[in-house]
């Protein structure tokens, strides 16, 4: 009976609204942030990783199809030095999708749990990502641009796992990590062919 009480006065709230204003109430900050929390911090890790993945990857994949047709279109001699790894054939899968993410969200887990521990707030998140994508503009300053927002992503989602449980939100994140090293792999070793 109660159910149905709350029920019905939900749906009465719910039609009193004008569509507007209920659709941005579903769409808001405050839900986004718990619809991710709650996805990254689901008990089965793989799937919590999944969504981490999706979450974290489609601003990456949106900025670096944005960067590939402009300097493949409008400056051709800086494409070449982004996919050269791939086309030299020096890009090995093991390390790339198995070594490399584990070792990086290790470095990451440690940066900012140092950065929380010196009490810098949001910069605990920031700080972090800036540092791990200028180690990757290290390969081409491209590549530190691109992947900045998905190391911002990734650092949202561990710092609000960790504190819980590191272990599991250190999982979560570095499987998360090598799905999407392993995807950027396929998509390089296609490129190299281009150049």
């Amino acid at each position: 009976m109660v159910k149905k009480n709350y029920r019905e006065n939900c749906e009465k709230k719910f039609y009193k609204r004008s569509f507007a204003q209920s659709f941005s109430h579903k769409f808001s900050n405050k839900n986004f942030h718990a619809v991710f929390i709650n996805r990254v911090t689901d008990r089965n890790i793989m799937r919590a990783a999944f969504w981490l993945l999706i979450y974290a990857s489609l601003p990456t994949v949106l900025a670096s199809t944005l960067v590939y047709f402009i300097i493949s279109n409008y400056l051709p001699e800086f494409f070449h030095p982004v996919v050269a790894a791939a086309a030299r054939k020096n890009f090995w899968w093991f390390p790339t999708i198995i070594f490399d993410p584990f070792f990086e969200t290790l470095m990451l887990a440690g940066l900012i749990c140092l950065s929380v521990k010196m009490n810098l707030k949001t910069f605990s998140i920031i700080i972090p990502s800036v540092i791990m994508a200028g180690m990757h503009s290290l390969k081409s300053a491209l590549w530190g641009v691109t992947i900045l927002s998905f190391f911002l992503i990734q650092s949202y989602a561990f710092f609000y796992g960790f504190k819980t449980d590191f272990k599991r939100s250190y999982l979560v994140v570095a499987i998360s990590h090598s799905m999407h090293n392993a995807w950027v792999f396929t998509a390089l070793l296609l490129l190299s062919h281009r150049v």
